[in-house]
């Protein structure tokens, strides 16, 4: 029974994708809800950036008061290796931050291209191995979410996946 149910939901899921690309209002307010997400998503990590970069401030400002501490006080030193581990975990996460606020930049879609890639989804479905399948279906939803006693299925897209569509879309044209 089970099985049977997550197969219903797996049709679910793949028969709302072809209706997206199906239907122009659709893939405009789902390339809408992308850039709303994908924003939202920038202003946190701007966000995240500018506290870190406080942050690196003050531990390089320490840093610069311990170092003339360490010949007078052996403890400036333990201090200055903490202060130093510090300075590069917050550099680390700083890289990744910016990383991150890159590849979204590069993952926001045009709607053309988007309603291109959706309309292309169907036809292409009917022959990709299910591997392939499956990896498309990952591409584009985060995570679907079923109430049995509602009877209800959500799913929830990646805000990148129709980027990533796009791009597989279009290898796929090339190839």
């Amino acid at each position: 029974m089970l099985r049977f149910r997550r197969i219903e939901i797996e049709n679910f899921v793949v028969s709302q994708i072809r209706e997206i690309g199906k239907d122009s209002e659709v893939v405009a307010g789902t390339i809408r809800q992308t850039r709303m997400e994908s924003e939202k998503r920038s202003r946190e990590l701007e966000s995240e950036r500018a506290i870190l970069e406080k942050e690196l401030a003050r531990y390089n400002s320490d840093l610069r008061k311990l170092v003339g501490l360490v010949a007078a006080n052996p403890l400036a030193a333990d201090r200055m290796a903490d202060v130093q581990e510090r300075i590069r975990v917050a550099e680390q996460r700083v890289t990744a931050v910016r990383e991150e606020l890159m590849a979204l930049g590069r993952e926001l879609v045009d709607e053309k291209e988007a309603v291109q890639a959706l309309a292309l989804f169907d036809p292409v479905w009917d022959v990709l191995s299910p591997r392939e399948q499956a990896r498309v279906i990952q591409l584009l939803v985060e995570r679907v979410d079923y109430d049995g006693a509602k009877g209800t299925v959500a799913i929830t897209f990646h805000p990148t996946g129709i980027r990533s569509l796009v791009d597989e879309m279009k290898r796929r044209e090339t190839a």
